[in-house]
């Protein structure tokens, strides 16, 4: 077919054109209309709403450092026009639109001579847009080719021009066009392209980025280098033609090299910290009120949010749990979540999931549920005695196998997995050396079982959530029943830490303890503020309890988290067949919860590594220990606030109801109270010793002199109480034979 001849083209250019004109100005302006009445009839008292940008969400560490971008959006920073170097803009403006200063949004001149230009040459080859055109098409209208939208563009560029000023619609046009390389907008232009920031470019670099306007795919300096270096070529001439560039200049740049790799922003891996600050931001109604509001808000509105998260804690979480975890070929891993006592932030999380590959994080429960504390809830149970006017000093019998016999119900099974002759002890005793039978006759001291909730009360008010359930059974007062996270764990026991002063937030919508801010593109602060302290329990009651759980790490259970040189509290927990190992423990400026087992369940966690079978106080205990010395290697060395000791009770035998204990002894063993030389309760371990007995999963201690003889066989469970309980102090040696679930 033939190809119509030039003046035919020309005819239909024309005439095509002629129409065009004839609505523009139809449109634009009515035969009998003022200057004021066209203002009216294009519709400048009824302003136009540019289509929105949309921008990618950043989130930064406590110390501004990026972690992630959050974006289904398009690869956009906006700058204002003033970072915009004078050049950069020149280069702009001589290349889509030299009269941008002097029109009204259209240039009819323009709009002729690329009639005229396209006709001759058959194709499009000027557009004849102005910039204010082009922002319309971008921000209002389609990209869709016909006579109809570039009429409309052409009235909307008009109502645009007397809506905004024309600093706004550079800015806005820089900010929205596109350059290739899913580079929207000037700044991710220069980032893409070069490396740089816009206000680093250069004339030649701001010659490039403005030819790509026209054709971003076709003059690709990556995938079409010769037409990047023509059009480059000519936008200098463009310069030089409106003055803007010496000759001179403009030769010279004609060497300089294009750039031969695109810089693409670096897809940002999802850490579990990042995963749950968008999940608690999805959930936030301060972003919007619906799911479909706040997923817009947080990946495409452009906000600035700032975690809770330390970098260099985190590092050291890291790599504590890298250096001590035992090679178990991935069936075992670890998770740790390290929280601010003196705010509630979380400032280091490791799941214990790191690939997710089942979708549960094990440090929040997020995907799952949590796990059995073990022992490490006794501190809990521990708190509510003493809330209960119990004393640190009180005894209660620690003997197994411990059986109960609660009313209306049949007797429970005897508990074989604790310490046979573990005797009369003190709450502090049965504390640091994690005494289970002690512990399950003082729950039922304390109601458990009984429809009581003094324990289940203590925990919620130290920061365990409501939704954790804990059951009315005698065996959560070792944490069977119970599950939480270590999330609510260090939650918890940083009110310990804290004196008292609860930072666990109540109202969902309220401050978070993974976020410090959010700030959307406006500056408008949406989250924000500190997590309000309350004092919970009294300080007296944390700082008599926190005797007992620094007797944990200086001589009891826990002896591998000692930190030289600094006073450290916590407690140990295992759970049934190995299945859970905790240990939870604080100073005054850093809470730590370190968990170990199987994301996939309750695997039993025997014949790993060195130790054998797994507790809360081998491989648990050691990571919390590399990781607290060095995050707090920088930190002042703080000692635990002391208690008032004369307002400490006189120590009471506890008679334990519908359980097998022994009878109160006459003179309970270990009672330490008021009045005596002692500055603080020490450590009392009944003279018994284990040897000869059975083989089974029981936890035995001794401290017998390193000369002595053991006895041949173990006493029994009915044999007398101990006699000799001469006071041991809390940094005595503590010899370890078995462990047991529990410790």
């Amino acid at each position: 077919m033939r190809r119509p001849s030039l003046a035919l083209r020309l005819l239909t250019t024309w005439l095509l054109g002629g129409v065009t004109l004839a609505l523009l100005v139809g449109l634009l302006v009515p035969a009998t209309a003022g200057l004021g009445e066209v203002a009216q009839a294009s519709g400048v008292s009824n302003p136009l709403q540019l289509r929105r940008l949309h921008l990618p969400s950043k989130v930064f560490d406590r110390n501004g450092k990026l972690l992630a971008v959050l974006s289904d959006a398009d690869n956009r920073e906006p700058v204002p026009l003033s970072r915009v170097p004078h050049q950069v803009v020149r280069a702009v403006l001589d290349t889509e639109d030299n009269t941008f200063f002097r029109h009204g949004g259209i240039d009819l001149k323009s709009i002729l001579r690329a009639l005229k230009a396209d006709a001759t040459s058959g194709q499009a080859v000027q557009g004849g847009s102005t910039i204010t055109q082009q922002l319309v098409k971008n921000s209002l209208l389609t990209s869709q080719h016909s006579l109809s939208r570039k009429v409309n563009e052409a009235v909307l560029a008009y109502r645009l021009a007397h809506q905004m000023s024309k600093d706004q619609i550079l800015d806005r046009y820089l900010n929205t066009v596109y350059f290739g390389n899913g580079a929207y907008g000037i700044e991710a232009a220069a980032k893409t392209y070069f490396g740089l920031d816009v206000d680093q470019l250069d004339t030649v670099q701001a010659a490039l980025l403005a030819g790509l306007i026209r054709g971003p795919s076709t003059y690709d300096p990556i995938a079409h280098p010769q037409a990047a270096l023509l059009r480059r070529d000519q936008v200098l001439d463009l310069m030089v033609t409106n003055h803007d560039l010496a000759p001179a200049a403009a030769a010279s740049l004609r060497s300089s090299p294009l750039p031969t790799t695109v810089n693409n922003p670096s897809p940002q891996q999802d850490t579990p910290f990042v995963e749950e600050v968008k999940l608690r931001l999805l959930g936030d109604p301060r972003l919007g009120p619906t799911p479909q509001d706040r997923y817009a808000a947080l990946y495409e509105g452009g906000l600035r949010i700032t975690t809770s998260l330390d970098p260099s804690m985190q590092a050291q979480a890291e790599a504590a749990v890298a250096r001590q975890m035992p090679d178990t070929g991935g069936q075992f891993t670890a998770s740790l979540v390290a929280v601010d006592p003196t705010n509630g932030m979380v400032r280091a999380l490791v799941s214990g999931n790191k690939a997710s590959q089942t979708g549960y994080d094990v440090a929040t429960g997020r995907g799952g549920s949590g796990r059995s504390p073990g022992s490490s809830f006794k501190a809990f149970v521990l708190m509510a005695a003493l809330a209960g006017g119990h004393s640190l000093y009180d005894t209660v019998d620690g003997t197994a196998p411990c059986t109960f016999h609660l009313p209306h119900s049949p007797p429970s099974p005897p508990l074989h997995n604790a310490e046979p002759g573990g005797g009369v002890l003190t709450l502090l005793d049965a504390t640091a050396l994690s005494v289970n039978c002690a512990f399950l006759r003082l729950g039922v001291d304390l109601g458990l079982g009984l429809g009581n909730p003094q324990v289940p009360n203590m925990a919620h008010l130290l920061g365990i959530p409501a939704s954790a359930a804990i059951p009315d059974v005698i065996s959560a007062a070792i944490g069977g029943g119970v599950e939480v996270t270590p999330l609510e764990m260090a939650t918890a026991y940083s009110t310990l830490a804290a004196d008292g002063v609860r930072h666990a937030p109540d109202d969902p919508t309220g401050p978070s303890q993974f976020v410090e801010s959010v700030v959307d593109r406006a500056g408008h602060v949406l989250v924000g503020g500190s997590i309000a302290g309350q004092q919970v329990v009294p300080a007296q009651q944390v700082r008599v309890a926190n005797l007992a759980l620094q007797a944990v790490v200086t001589a009891g259970t826990g002896t591998a988290a000692a930190i030289p040189g600094r006073p450290v509290a916590g407690k140990t927990g295992t759970t049934d067949n190995f299945t859970n190992a905790w240990f939870v423990g604080f100073t005054p400026q850093l809470c730590t919860a370190v968990w170990m087992g199987s994301p996939q369940g309750d695997v039993p966690m025997t014949d790993v590594g060195d130790v054998g079978d797994v507790f809360g106080g081998t491989f648990p205990a050691r990571i919390w220990q590399a990781f607290m010395a060095p995050a707090l290697a920088d930190q002042p060395v703080m000692s635990f606030p002391a208690p008032d000791y004369a307002l400490i009770p006189a120590g009471q035998y506890i008679q334990a109801p519908y359980t097998n204990a022994a009878p109160a002894p006459t003179t309970a063993p270990g009672t330490v109270g008021p009045g005596t030389s002692s500055p603080s309760p020490t450590l009392v371990v009944p003279r018994q010793s284990p040897y000869g007995s059975p083989p089974t999963t029981a936890y035995y201690y001794d401290t017998l002199p390193p000369d002595t003889t053991p006895p041949a066989t173990s006493p029994d469970a009915t044999s007398p109480l101990p006699t000799d309980t001469t006071p041991i102090p809390p940094t005595a040696p503590v010899r370890r034979y078995r462990r047991s679930p529990g410790q």
